[in-house]
């Protein structure tokens, strides 16, 4: 496997665990969960950086998606243009085997 491709996959992974985190965290910094010990006053902007964060997030694997879509087209591309070559035995060898 190519080291984009690898790359790529990791990134969607990643931003899709993040995306989910940051989610989580950004709502309940929203409804000011005692559970995130964080001063009340600055809950509110935090839930909204978690947000933007999401979002950045989001981007990634999208990037990340179209990246690896478009790799997927030219290899399937190529292998139209250049099939692959497969060895061709000649009648003698065939009838040897036999």
């Amino acid at each position: 496997m190519e080291l984009g491709v690898c790359c790529a996959s990791c990134c969607q992974i990643l931003s899709v665990a993040g995306v989910i985190l940051l989610l989580i965290w950004g709502s309940l910094l929203r409804i000011e969960s005692p559970v995130m010990e964080v001063p009340n006053e600055f809950k509110k902007p935090a839930a909204t950086s978690c947000f933007i964060a999401a979002g950045f997030y989001v981007v990634t694997f999208l990037l990340s998606f179209f990246y690896l879509r478009r790799k997927a087209a030219l290899s399937a591309r190529a292998m139209e243009r250049d099939p692959p070559a497969f060895q061709m035995r000649s009648m003698s060898q065939a009838a040897a085997r036999q």
